[in-house]
């Protein structure tokens, strides 16, 4: 009791001190020698919000945030400059309506929507079009994704499924990260930093221009990450480290009509993990021993964009994408090759059409060991697929439809239809209303078809599944309605309400044997939610941007003996909420800051029945800026408490608590 106490005295303190360091030095601005014309100014300063923000997610084509009929939200580059953070997961915190719990030092539970998973296989990821969705499991290793985050010019979040524009897998949301053009990273930038849980980040890039048109950037970054604790302050095991390189070139013709890029990236690490056979006897675990696992890939992307005289255009894209894990107890060699192709027609000034073909090959050399065998040691998967959508005015500048579908062929469930319609609204300048209706399906893994047996150990037991040949697609019809509003040239709000009818959800079905699981499709529900954001521009200096999610689902099994990862299982909080401030001291001095809240998760693992607590997290640092291209940042996260748990365990791991951290870094550009 004592300690909830100074907790919420902490947090209170924490606020209300936000509060008046932040007005008073912007009031005390106005002591007598600035007129009252001069505070107007202030007050009417435009906000950072979506009016003339432009993003490509929505429609794979430019258009104004503000406009686009889906539930979008813009991650800058300033707002990751201002974080602090040190990771992508991390910055995925500031996105309404999206969970981020952290598992351990290196595994995320990242979601939209609900049906929070260690792996997160209802997320689409892609970054600059790459999907990092792993085909074997279905989900994202994010402790491989070590993208600098100085690179990325803007991260465009859909929450909602895009499965007609992306396809199979897009289901609960789109997480579209965009790295920046070389023209705009020249010259030299170089960063260092450590801390207590963040033990080490090291980036070096270089910018440089061959011509007018033709620029290129080089870089290489390392990042350690320290082991996590146990509620009894043990060690996790769970400490890994990342080395990445690569390269972009950008290029194109004087008139910008024609666009080409290719960019490299190649990265190696390892992770260390515990390793569990036993149930657990204790709040640390049963751990066997640790084993270690080597992280390693590359990837090669290729895009050709070409703007035709009447206004079409035509874009192409290629990638190949390999990715890897070698452990004494598993490991596997995954290739890809995509081709995709599109093509804009603008049939009239009120009519826009837009259609495209695609094909993904994956091989996969699967390597059977102690902890999971596959039926075969490769396995190759095809998708082949298409798309169309058609975007009409059926009012000038006021009413517009949107018709689309994609067609899909893959080789576990055939063939797939992902339609959707969408309408928009524009009742004044500063307005926005759009509604949507949209099928999305999440077709199986490899593994979910091809595993005999994988071992599944935590801190709550064991247990094994076994792979389904008759296992199919997850499916989705989604229900959205959502309203914006530029209320002042000062504030903005966006609100978003769902319904999403799910059906055909997986589930792991008790078997003969008590230890072992069937993969299966038993599940269905429905869940209903709402999202809130606003972006408010106190003064000049200070800036608040925050947000509430409500989430309330209801899914159950059809078969009462299924036990379930995706479906009865409530792994998600019911409620999000965070607010984030940036006020410039100085022109040399930043103040950031960040208050995130979730609810308790009722259920966050296949044989967890005590779930997790709700916590409140304070994050914040100070920059500051001596002299032009040097930048100092120290940075303090979840200083409200010495630790704490945010999500249940995943396999090979212990429910782990995330600390208290402290963070320094420093940064040269020249």
């Amino acid at each position: 009791m004592l300690r909830k106490n100074i907790n919420k005295w902490a947090l209170t303190t924490a606020i209300v001190a936000l509060l008046c360091g932040n007005i008073t030095p912007a009031l005390a601005a106005d002591n007598g020698s600035n007129s009252g014309d001069d505070l107007d100014k202030l007050l009417d300063m435009p906000i950072k919000d979506l009016t003339n923000m432009e993003v490509t997610s929505v429609s794979k084509r430019a258009e104004k945030a503000s406009e686009a009929a889906a539930a979008i939200y813009v991650i800058t580059q300033e707002d990751i400059r201002r974080s602090g953070f040190n990771s992508l997961p991390e910055v995925l915190r500031m996105v309404p309506g999206v969970q981020v719990s952290r598992i351990n030092s290196g595994w995320w539970a990242i979601t939209a929507r609900g049906n929070a998973q260690p792996f997160g296989n209802k997320l689409l990821v892609l970054i600059d079009g790459r999907s990092i969705y792993n085909p074997l499991f279905s989900g994202v290793l994010w402790e491989e994704q070590s993208t600098p985050l100085e690179d990325i010019e803007r991260i465009e979040v859909i929450r909602g499924p895009g499965s007609t524009l992306y396809g199979a897998n897009a289901v609960n949301g789109v997480i579209n990260i965009i790295t920046k053009n070389s023209k705009d990273t020249q010259g030299n930038l170089a960063s260092v930093g450590g801390g207590n849980y963040d033990k080490f980040s090291g980036l070096y890039r270089y910018g440089g221009r061959i011509s007018d048109t033709d620029t290129y950037r080089t870089y290489i970054n390392n990042y350690e990450q320290g082991d996590s604790k146990t509620e009894s302050s043990h060690s996790t095991f769970d400490a890994y480290d990342m080395t990445r390189g690569g390269f972009r070139y950008d290029g194109g013709d004087k008139m910008g009509n024609a666009n080409y890029t290719v960019s490299s990236d190649v990265y190696k690490g390892d992770r260390e993990l515990p390793f569990t056979m036993l149930p657990a006897t204790n709040a640390q675990g049963s751990i066997d021993g640790t084993q270690v696992h080597d992280m390693f890939g590359g990837n090669v992307i290729g895009k050709y964009d070409k703007k035709l005289d009447n206004g079409s255009d035509v874009q192409l894209q290629a990638y190949y994408d390999f990715t890897g894990r070698d452990a004494n107890t598993f490991g596997y060699k995954i290739s890809t090759v995509d081709l995709d192709a599109q093509h804009n027609i603008n049939l009239s000034e009120n009519h826009q059409f837009m259609w495209g073909l695609g094909y993904r090959g994956v091989l996969a050399s699967l390597d059977s060991a102690v902890d999971a065998s596959y039926d075969r040691d490769n396995m190759q998967t095809n998708l082949f697929s298409g798309f169309a959508q058609d975007k009409i005015q059926i009012v000038p500048d006021e009413l517009y439809l949107t018709l689309g579908s994609k067609i899909e062929h893959n080789s576990f469930s055939g063939v797939e239809f992902e339609p959707n319609a969408r309408v928009t609204w524009l009742p004044t300048q500063t307005q926005t209303v759009w509604g949507a209706v949209t099928r999305a399906v999440r077709t199986p893994s490899i593994a979910e078809r091809t595993i005999t047996q994988a071992i599944v150990g935590s801190a709550f037991g064991v247990a094994s599944y076994q792979g389904n040949d008759d296992v199919t697609s997850e499916k989705l019809i989604a229900y959205e309605l959502g309203y914006r509003n530029q209320l002042t040239k000062t504030f903005s709000v966006d609100v978003t309400t769902f319904i999403n009818d799910y059906d055909s959800l997986r589930t792991f079905a008790a078997t003969s044997n008590p230890f072992i699981l069937d993969i299966q499709n038993n599940a269905q529900g429905i869940t209903r939610g709402f999202e809130v954001s606003s972006n408010w521009q106190v003064f000049r200096d200070w800036s608040l941007t925050g947000s509430y999610s409500y989430l309330d689902p209801h899914l159950k099994n059809d078969e009462p003996a299924t036990n379930s990862l995706d479906a009865d299982k409530d792994t998600s909080p019911h409620n999000m909420f965070n607010i984030r401030s940036h006020y410039d001291i100085s022109s040399e001095w930043e103040f950031n800051n960040s208050v995130y809240y979730m609810s308790k998760i009722a259920s966050a693992a296949i044989t967890d029945t005590h779930g997790v607590d709700g916590y409140a997290s304070l994050d914040a640092n100070v920059i500051y800026k001596p002299a032009k291209g040097i930048e100092l940042m120290l940075s303090g996260e979840n200083l409200l408490h010495d630790m704490h748990q945010e999500f249940g365990s995943a396999p090979y791991s212990i429910p782990a608590e995330i600390p208290r951290s402290v963070f320094g870094k420093v940064t040269f550009r020249f």
